[in-house]
C-alpha cells in the first residue's frame, strides 16, 4: 500500500491518491481521469479500495448525497 507519506513514485498497481483540497474545482477523477464525476470515481475503486466502495454503496440516500455535498464543498 501506497502511503500519504511517501514520496517515492507509485509501482506496478500502486497510485497515487490526489488530497481532497480543490475536489470541487476538478472535471476528471481517478489517476488515469477516466471519471468525470466524483461518485463514478468511487465507483470504479476495487482492491484495497473496495470495502470503502461497498459502504458507500450501502449508505442510504440521505447520507449519500450528504457525503457527495461535502466533497464538493472541498
Amino acid at each position: 500500500m501506497l502511503t500519504a507519506l511517501s514520496k517515492a513514485a507509485p509501482k506496478g498497481t500502486e497510485f497515487r491518491t490526489a488530497p481532497l483540497w480543490g475536489l470541487s474545482r476538478r472535471d476528471r477523477f481517478m489517476h488515469d481521469g477516466g471519471s468525470n464525476t466524483i461518485e463514478k470515481a468511487i465507483l470504479r475503486h476495487g482492491g484495497e479500495a473496495q470495502n470503502a466502495r461497498d459502504r458507500f454503496g450501502g449508505l442510504s440516500p440521505a447520507d449519500h448525497d450528504a457525503l457527495l455535498a461535502f466533497l464538493d464543498s472541498l
